[in-house]
């Protein structure tokens, strides 16, 4: 009797350990089904624009993009860690400006590691190595800048609100 018994013990411990790990009725989890095939059986890839180029004009060759924005008028603001550079495109992909100099001066830039569009139409570029966000005008004049200090050097480390006030990501 012994042995018959020892066995189904563990069974009845291991449908209850199982019965423990299903999901509970008040989860409320919806599983959906289509019997329709679905919308994009074969997608196809099209390309719309194309900025870049592996030889040829300085303007359109890339070290290291690490971050891009969009502006309302369709210019694309394009930040290439290797320089830095900080250069605009138009909607079509066409060099307009550089937005950069290398140093510590006004107007110019470290390392840059943050780029976002405000409320007001405004592009902030963070430079971390200069403590500071620089505000341009989507045509890429300077508006103003201002000190924003932090020790943490990763991705996404600035963030704009609603109401335009700047988040910068930091170690204590």
């Amino acid at each position: 009797p012994d042995t018959v018994e020892t066995p189904m013990r563990a069974t009845v411990v291991v449908c209850l350990l199982l019965g423990l790990t299903q999901p509970l009725a008040s989860q409320d989890t919806t599983v959906v089904r289509s019997q329709a095939p679905p919308a994009w059986r074969n997608p196809r890839l099209v390309e719309e624009l194309r900025i870049g180029a592996l030889e040829g004009d300085d303007k359109y060759i890339f070290g290291q993009i690490s971050y891009l924005e969009v502006t309302s008028d369709g210019s694309i603001w394009v930040v290439d860690q290797q320089g830095p550079r900080v250069r605009i495109y138009d909607r079509n992909g066409r060099f307009v400006r550089a937005v950069y100099r290398r140093g510590s001066g006004p107007g110019e830039m470290k390392s840059v590691m943050g780029i976002e569009l405000t409320q007001q139409r405004q592009i902030a570029v963070w430079d971390i190595a200069n403590s500071r966000i620089s505000l341009y005008r989507e045509t890429g004049e300077q508006v103003r800048s201002f000190r924003a200090m932090s020790t943490g050097w990763s991705d996404d480390n600035l963030r704009v609100d609603r109401t335009d006030r700047f988040w910068v990501r930091t170690v204590v």
